[in-house]
């Protein structure tokens, strides 16, 4: 079967070219699909060309047109194959923390491991004059491999802006000792520091508040005693404002403000849309009934022309209104961010240290108007 898909995508597998062969107990014994088959080929350079003419035999064709059981000539009904690299547990969990390290924005740890094949650079006095060197100053990088081949050079690097990384010889292969890529061990501490906290803001429930309450409030000010005090119209107007918000502080509840889930530049109608989609998906997955199934490939291709159009406005209008508008750009940058704070818990200004994001802001406001 392997040696069928291989000539079928067009990289003929051989049989010495199979070290091991087996099937995986299925999790779900009731589940009607076959067990997996597990292949384990000679080497990974014949592993990563079979896989890739899987990738290429697959491109740009529809889905009855792919990989299936009628290119390995088996009979009945046509079934999909699928073939994906397979990783042990240890191997997944290791994956699964090095997605989080790079996808964390609190880290910004950055890592670039590979074969670069620049054996002519000595990292230890290299010129400031290549180019590479120069690509690593100014994307603040560091190149942490010592541990030179048995021709005495380094064709693997490690690139990273985590000063405290290292690398050692592995003393551990889990491949063929290659003599001119040694095995490694990278050791990373990212030493993750706290960042500040933002508080969830609240706004004035007008909708809740006591009316009655507050037209007793202004029906006890005697506005004369009140704004005599008040030099020129801008004082009374002024004086005017801080009654009214003494009164809208003491009466108006407040309640939090909702976060909302959608993108900023998403409009009611869109949002509508979208609800309605996810509730024909849960439907058809639910029941799955094939009007259900229909229904939510209407929306979802409706949801994707209301979403490009939503977007293109959204930056439209953004572009046009740097000028008059500058906070409106601000907005639309810290979507982009996700919303996330990016500043220490804690701060040193002068010789001293503070720690709320308050006081903080304080200090930033104190040092550049100074």
């Amino acid at each position: 079967m392997v040696e069928q898909i291989g000539k079928t995508a067009g990289n003929p597998i051989k049989e010495g070219h199979i070290l091991k062969c087996t099937r995986i107990a299925k999790l779900n014994k009731d589940s009607p699909r076959p067990r997996t088959v597990l292949v384990k080929l000679f080497s990974p350079i014949i592993r990563d060309q079979f896989y890739a003419s899987i990738i290429k035999f697959n491109k740009n064709k529809t889905k009855d047109d792919r990989l299936n059981t009628s290119h390995l000539g088996l009979a009945g009904e046509t079934q999909g194959v699928f073939i994906m690299e397979h990783l042990s547990t240890e191997a997944k969990a290791l994956h699964a923390q090095a997605r989080n390290i790079c996808c964390n924005a609190r880290t910004r740890a950055y890592f670039n491991f590979g074969d670069f094949n620049i054996p002519a650079v000595d990292y230890l006095s290299a010129s400031p004059r290549t180019c590479l060197i120069d690509c690593m100053s100014e994307n603040n990088l560091l190149q942490h491999n010592d541990v030179r081949n048995s021709f005495n050079k380094t064709l693997d690097l490690v690139l990273s802006n985590v000063g405290n990384t290292q690398v050692i010889n592995c003393s551990v292969c889990l491949s063929k000792l290659d003599k001119y890529h040694p095995p490694l061990e990278i050791s990373v501490d990212l030493g993750v520091e706290e960042l500040v906290t933002s508080k969830r803001c609240k706004r004035p429930d007008f909708f809740s508040a006591d009316y009655d309450q507050v037209n007793s409030d202004l029906e006890k000010i005697t506005w004369t005693e009140v704004l005599s005090n008040s030099l020129g119209v801008n004082g009374m107007v002024s004086c005017f404002y801080s009654v009214f918000k003494d009164i809208i502080k003491t009466r108006i509840p407040l309640k939090p403000i909702k976060s909302n889930q959608y993108p900023h530049w998403y409009t009611r109608k869109l949002i509508k849309r979208v609800k309605e989609k996810e509730k024909y998906r849960i439907q058809f997955k639910k029941f799955g009934i094939s009007l259900d199934e229909i229904e939510f490939k209407l929306l979802r291709f409706r949801c994707e022309i209301l979403i490009n159009s939503c977007y293109k406005s959204y930056t439209d209008r953004v572009e046009a209104s740097i000028k008059s508008n500058t906070k409106y750009f601000w907005t639309y940058l810290k979507q982009r961010r996700n919303n996330k704070c990016e500043f220490p818990a804690s701060m040193v200004y002068n010789n001293q240290t503070f720690t709320d994001g308050v006081s903080i802001c304080d200090q930033f406001d104190n040092h550049f108007s100074s």
